[in-house]
């Protein structure tokens, strides 16, 4: 969403799109020779495989390993639009309107999905800068690409794990939820990427939708801290036996008003003896207008962003004084 592209880029991140329709730029092809990304592989490809709710032969595993090894084996510069070499790796079977080759037919490029993986390179790197964003407002809504675009991201995730700090934060938690991949990895993660430096920090604005996923109590039980904000709508057995906030502190959720600034943050439970609660306020009201702007971004905002960095180029320190005078005048 605009409003988080702003902070990304004024803190010298990157902010990537993911738009229906529009080449993503990944291809996990790209990925270096060794056999963990070769069984990470194998279980890509049988993902897109399986998409339509189908499942695989033996046989039809057997395929895959042997096209995912063909076209590894490749030097990387002829593994461009990875999905269309391992498709010329795999037999076609025209008696069968089932087959693996038809099924992994609507990923290759000039298919239907051929813009989600099929591309020339892999322009997904997490090493040029520290904060990266992905805007995936659009592909979350589309289940038969988010389900392997979480699982490719993830992978990627996974694999910065190497000490350096790694923060995940998840916007529109509940419909990553929705991906069984990502599920997999959200309990996981919780329970793993701490050892390792790292923590996810979900978000929604959907409490209800957290609950109906599958695993939901799993999840809840691994998060470390809650910060709720005010909500007057706040239903009380959601919040009671589904989060384990007490009868004080739901009051308070409750009551809280919109504009106090205020918000409630728990860590632990309360029969835990770590629990600790505490109401804090937030008052960002001493900040100029310009600064408002950058931290609350809009879709008009964002092109006139882009305006200013067509002309002066990505650098903050560059971009960030003129933008933030644009708004004061604005």
């Amino acid at each position: 969403a605009a409003r988080r592209r702003l902070p990304v880029r004024a803190m010298g991140g990157k902010y990537n799109r993911l738009k229906n329709g529009q080449p993503t730029g990944f291809n996990p092809f790209m990925l270096e020779k060794n056999e963990p990304n070769i069984t990470f592989l194998n279980n890509f490809i049988a993902l897109l495989a399986t998409s339509d709710n189908s499942t695989l032969s033996t046989k039809d595993k057997e395929d895959i390993n042997f096209a995912v090894r063909a076209v590894m084996d490749l030097d990387k510069e002829y593994r461009a639009e990875g999905i269309s070499r391992l498709l010329e790796n795999i037999q076609k079977d025209v008696d069968n309107e089932n087959s693996l080759e038809r099924r992994l037919r609507i990923w290759k490029k000039g298919g239907i999905y051929g813009w989600v993986f099929d591309n020339e390179t892999d322009s997904l790197s997490f090493n040029e800068y520290d904060i990266y964003g992905f805007d995936g407002t659009e592909v979350l809504d589309n289940p038969a690409v988010i389900n392997p675009l979480a699982f490719y991201l993830l992978f990627r995730v996974q694999q910065i794990l190497d000490g350096r700090r790694v923060v995940v934060f998840l916007d529109e938690f509940w419909k990553w939820l929705q991906s069984d991949s990502f599920s997999e990895f959200a309990y996981d993660g919780l329970k793993t990427m701490r050892k390792k430096n790292g923590f996810i920090v979900p978000i929604t604005q959907s409490p209800d939708e957290i609950i109906k996923s599958k695993i939901a109590r799993a999840i809840i039980e691994q998060v470390e801290t809650f910060i709720f904000l005010p909500n007057s709508k706040a239903d009380y057995h959601e919040y009671t036996h589904e989060f384990k906030v007490s009868e004080k502190e739901y009051s308070i959720i409750k009551n809280l008003e919109d504009d106090s600034r205020m918000f409630l943050v728990k860590k632990g439970s309360e029969n835990d003896s770590r629990g600790n609660t505490v109401v804090a306020k937030l008052d960002l009201s001493a900040l100029d207008r310009g600064s408002m702007k950058v931290l609350s971004g809009s879709a008009d905002n964002v092109a006139i962003l882009d305006k200013i960095v067509s002309e002066v180029g990505e650098n903050p320190q560059d971009w960030l004084p003129i933008f933030k005078a644009e708004m004061m005048n604005n």
